[in-house]
């Protein structure tokens, strides 16, 4: 259901959208699809890349939440809040650092509750959204000369998706402090993650 313009955008390989007032472009590299089953895929010959919302402000003031995927994405649109699309849980680094340089509000990277058991792991277990956004964060914290917040979803949810769909009068404002205050309780786990991953290196 896209305009003509947006057709014509698509089919040049460029959709607008970023930086209101700059007339900045973001390149299409990819169109992932969803079957009615709940199968995704990506159409032939595409790249998984940042989701960018229709009209994000690459020069805005306010908090912008950086999340797993388009669904993830879209749910955060529902209730107001500036988001980008990760294209996974660890990827994206270099675009995101790029389109965010001149924000000024908060970032926060939210990863998923996706903990599970796994004998082959160090410790016993692996937690890829919460590993992912904590290293997503770092890396864009040293790239961009202050500080990115690492969060996760309030328990029991796993991801945006399932935790905004349960809260209909969320706000931007509540769910903003929400994470931010998720992100303080996880600031120790934060930091032993940092000196494991520089030894490691």
């Amino acid at each position: 259901n896209l305009l003509p313009s947006e057709r014509a955008h698509i089919a040049q390989g460029t959709l607008p959208g970023a930086g209101a007032g700059a007339g900045a472009w973001w390149p299409v590299v990819g169109i992932a699809t969803r079957d009615r089953d709940g199968v995704k895929r990506m159409v032939t010959g595409s790249r998984r890349g940042l989701i960018v919302p229709r009209g994000f402000d690459a020069f805005g003031d306010a908090p912008v939440v950086l999340v797993e995927g388009p669904s993830d994405t879209a749910a955060c649109i529902g209730v107001g809040l500036d988001v980008l699309g990760r294209p996974s849980n660890v990827g994206g680094v270099d675009l995101l650092t790029r389109a965010l340089q001149r924000r000024k509000g908060a970032v926060i990277v939210l990863g998923e509750r996706d903990f599970r058991d796994d004998d082959r792991a160090p410790h016993g277990w692996r937690w890829p959204g919460l590993e992912g956004a904590m290293r997503t964060a770092s890396a864009m914290s040293r790239a961009l000369g202050r500080h990115v917040y690492a969060s996760i979803p309030p328990a029991p949810h796993k991801d945006a998706r399932d935790w905004l769909q349960r809260e209909p009068s969320m706000t931007p404002d509540k769910a903003v402090d929400t994470l931010l205050g998720i992100s303080r309780e996880l600031l120790p786990m934060r930091h032993r993650h940092t000196r494991t991953t520089e030894t490691t290196r």
